[in-house]
């Protein structure tokens, strides 16, 4: 185990990692390569598609569409809007081996006098949501994912790097299965989505006693469950109730202010931190703390500013 005694008492609880190429697929059933998330080679770049769709928001894996530091300048106040597309493709993955390797990392740690850190996905927490409604690929690629996790980052490595594994609660019973795999691997956080639960029947509260398997299994096991912001498909119905009650129909012309699309900043302001805040109030207002009181949920780059609202509505 690496000598920390000489560093500061800093923890970082939102580290991040670079998924490699195969993070998704090492491990995966080769009956499901081409469900879910597939990376797939096309127009001469690794890319990751959902069906024959390109990911949303994720070109491909970290390893050939590096992204970490690129921006740097630019929110420092040194760069434009017009040099964006350049400083994306400037960072080379090769100079950087803390992004993909662990004991680089422990390295990179020791010079910014970090002690441990909670090391969370970059792209597993963007994919589950657009993986829907193949729930039977989704947990597949995220079992198959957390494989990949404890392979190459380990849960608890030297006690310093606790690889963070992503669940799904779509299915009770292998969701159990899953986080008694990780919990017996030394997992002392773990990661869910923080919206409503995608099943078979339909959309569910993760909150709901249907879950409580699982919720018991966790204040048992003392870890900690840390939602994560990404990317999610799960909330699309509701930005477009929003944009109907303000006015927005399919024939509004531009000009118009029933014009309201998805990508206005109208809409953008009235969703903003809407899928992490409903998530809290739900996990409250359908009383989980109340059947599992030593519960501890961290809620991991959503900001702060949304839970004041819980805090007054409860």
């Amino acid at each position: 185990m690496t000598d920390i005694s000489g560093l500061s008492a800093v923890f970082d609880a939102d580290n991040h990692y670079w998924e490699s190429s195969d993070a998704f697929t090492r491990h995966r059933d080769p009956a499901f390569l081409d469900r879910g998330l597939r990376v797939v080679e096309r127009d001469g770049e690794i890319r990751y598609l959902l069906g024959d769709r390109g990911h949303p928001i994720l070109p491909g894996p970290g390893d050939v569409h590096p992204r970490p530091g690129a921006l740097y300048d630019y929110f420092g106040g040194r760069g434009d809007k017009g040099s964006v597309g350049a400083e994306l493709a400037c960072e080379a993955p090769a100079d950087h081996p803390d992004w993909f390797q662990r004991d680089a990392r422990l390295r990179r740690m020791d010079e910014q006098g970090l002690a441990a850190v909670w090391m969370f996905p970059s792209h597993a927490v963007c994919v589950e949501g657009p993986m829907q409604p193949d729930i039977e690929a989704s947990i597949e690629v995220l079992r198959a994912f957390n494989r990949w996790l404890e392979e190459d980052w380990g849960f608890a490595y030297q006690n310093r790097i606790f690889g963070v594994p992503f669940l799904t609660l779509s299915d009770l019973d292998r969701a159990v299965t899953e986080l008694e795999w990780c919990v017996g691997r030394g997992a002392r956080v773990v990661s869910i989505r923080n919206g409503p639960v995608f099943t078979p029947e339909g959309y569910r509260s993760p909150a709901d006693p249907r879950f409580d398997p699982f919720w018991a299994r966790v204040q048992e096991a003392g870890i900690v469950v840390a939602p994560h912001a990404g990317f999610d498909d799960g909330y699309r119905e509701v930005e477009a109730a929003i944009a109907r009650s303000w006015g927005y129909h399919e024939t509004s012309r531009g000009g118009d202010t029933n014009a309201i699309t998805r990508d206005v900043p109208f809409l953008k302001m009235l969703m903003k931190h809407r899928l992490v805040h409903d998530f809290a109030a739900a996990l409250v207002a359908h009383g989980l703390f109340e059947r599992f009181g030593d519960l501890r949920i961290a809620f991991i780059e959503n900001g702060g500013t949304w839970a004041h609202c819980c805090t007054v509505c409860g």
